[in-house]
């Protein structure tokens, strides 16, 4: 949650950071890509790192990175030393995601267990959505990293309880041999595939509202009920668990999400913007805690599982980068299409893996 936490506030971050440092549309989705792009490289260098040393003292150090990255962006105007500290604290937190998330696969029920892990997530989102405005509108971008700082140095804390001792994971015979199966690298690529749609909509979400003409008090409260939906697939998740397998969870949250996007194309009403939120997030946390357990389920060894937010972090940081490459040309309903296609593709990657 913590080493998350900036993405999962990001549409108030960015709103924060238009507000104080006068971006324009093309410089949101490049801020958006900033934050994260570092996780894809650090989450690539867990999956070496995570059975080799504590992972108390790993958690510990990519903390101190991340917590170092947020305080000194908070002092930068925008520019690309802002943009080069901010990628400082994306590859600590990218790191930091990916041993915990080596911790729960190692764990027995871990589809349960990423259930509500990421329920804790969207838990934090929803009071974020709410909270965050409260340091926004009197200290600006730079307090809103503050409060990330903070969170982290929390985090730093917290990670004393983490079993000291390098790895529990037991490898069977063919995930030790290095072998990588087609299916997991598919899977792989699927998650890559999501998260570009969530990036690039999650990027410029507030960016939608506001063309809409909704004043940012409405749309703070339509994103944190949004985000509380998240809360529910989650939890529905980790309730479920694998007694329909994968393939039907996957394929109806990204039929969801489709739906969802629909809605938010051509938003004329509040209400209308209110239900894309909720089903969006709902499927997008539900989804999520299937693609975690699909990457470990066809790989044994832990590592797999390890590199997913490497891909999540890639994709997240390309959605973003694409729309802004084009968004002042052809307009936000950019976002929108984009979004959809990644899904669809995601899916697609996702399956043969999930049928497995």
């Amino acid at each position: 949650m913590i080493s998350a936490a900036g993405f999962l506030v990001l549409p108030v971050l960015l709103g924060a950071a238009v507000a104080d440092l006068g971006l324009d549309e093309a410089q949101v989705g490049l801020m958006g890509s900033g934050i994260m792009a570092g996780s894809a490289v650090a989450s690539l260098i867990a999956t070496v790192l995570v059975h080799r040393a504590s992972w108390t003292a790993l958690c510990v150090a990519a903390l101190v990175v991340q917590v170092a990255g947020q305080v000194s962006a908070a002092q930068l105007e925008y520019g690309a030393l802002l943009w080069g500290c901010i990628l400082l604290a994306s590859l600590g937190a990218g790191a930091v995601y990916s041993f915990a998330l080596t911790v729960l696969s190692a764990a027995n029920d871990s589809a349960r267990l990423f259930g509500y892990s990421v329920t804790s997530q969207v838990a934090f989102q929803v009071l974020g959505m709410l909270g965050m405005p409260w340091f926004a509108v009197p200290g600006g971008f730079a307090m809103c990293l503050y409060v990330l700082a903070g969170m982290g140095v929390v985090g730093i804390v917290l990670a004393q309880l983490l079993p000291r001792h390098t790895a529990a994971v037991s490898a069977p015979e063919s995930a030790s041999s290095g072998r990588v199966s087609a299916a997991s690298m598919l899977a792989l690529v699927g998650c890559l595939f999501f998260f570009a749609n969530v990036g690039s909509f999650w990027s410029y979400v507030e960016r939608i509202g506001d063309a809409a003409g909704f004043d940012a008090a409405a749309l703070g409260r339509a994103l944190a009920v949004g985000v509380a939906f998240g809360m529910a697939g989650a939890l529905l998740a980790a309730w479920q668990g694998v007694r329909w397998g994968y393939a039907v969870p996957l394929s109806v949250a990204a039929m969801l999400t489709l739906v969802s996007l629909l809605l938010m194309t051509e938003t004329a009403t509040l209400a209308i913007f209110v239900v894309g939120l909720a089903l969006y997030n709902f499927s997008w946390n539900y989804s999520l805690a299937y693609q975690y357990d699909v990457v470990s389920s066809v790989d044994g060894s832990g590592r797999l599982v390890a590199a997913t937010p490497a891909f999540h972090g890639v994709g997240a940081a390309i959605g973003p980068a694409l729309v802004a490459s084009l968004v002042l040309d052809v307009g936000l309903v950019l976002v929108n299409v984009t979004a959809a296609i990644c899904v669809a593709a995601s899916l697609v990657m996702l399956l043969p893996a999930a049928r497995r």
